[in-house]
């Protein structure tokens, strides 16, 4: 399989910018960021995004020259459903989570500190909910946030996860990523440079 749109040596890409609206306050409109991560001819993406936004990561899909079915893995950094919804897409994928996640998907537990293949590592990142994970990219010291870091703002303004079970464990899992990483993507953003 031919990936023309990657370079040669880009290993992880945005195929879905996600996106949160809110007015006064209230959350009116979620979606997922959806990241691929190519290594090895091997096919892990994070996040699926919201059925809205099922045309948009099925199109990003074609471009990127990614077949569905090729998919290897699918790390669920929670169980919302602005994260799952298009997870019936990749039917060949293992589908990874934290086991504090209340769902009912079918998946594999994953740990912090746990390397899910070679250069790879899940982050538990609790706060937003009980199992927040994000994934940590080593060779590129880039981490996909999920909800631990929604956007960019929260990151700039220092403030946690408008939804969050524990603000203060949201904050520290928000300070740990920053710590680590040389670029986060976000929950709902593209990617953001930390070094430049």
């Amino acid at each position: 399989m031919q990936l023309r749109l990657f370079k040669e040596d880009e290993m992880i890409r945005v195929l879905v910018e996600g996106y949160l609206r809110r007015e006064n306050g209230q959350l009116l409109e979620a979606h997922s960021t959806v990241t691929a991560v190519i290594q090895d001819g091997f096919i892990l993406l994070v996040d699926t995004s919201s059925k809205e936004y099922r045309n948009k990561l099925i199109d990003s899909l074609n471009n990127a020259e990614i077949n569905a079915e090729d998919v290897d893995a699918v790390v669920l950094t929670h169980s919302h459903e602005d994260h799952t919804a298009n997870l019936d897409l990749f039917p060949n994928a293992e589908v990874m989570m934290h086991p504090l996640e209340a769902s009912d998907i079918s998946y594999s537990p994953v740990h912090d500190n746990e390397e899910i293949f070679p250069g790879i590592r899940i982050l538990h990142t609790p706060g937003h909910t009980a199992g927040s994970v994000s994934v940590f990219v080593e060779n590129e010291h880039c981490i996909i946030a999920g909800d631990a870091v929604p956007t960019e703002s929260n990151i700039l303004k220092n403030l946690p996860p408008g939804i969050n079970i524990d603000r203060d464990l949201a904050m520290a899992s928000m300070h740990r990523i920053l710590s680590m990483a040389d670029c986060v993507i976000p929950g709902h953003g593209n990617l953001i440079n930390l070094r430049v």
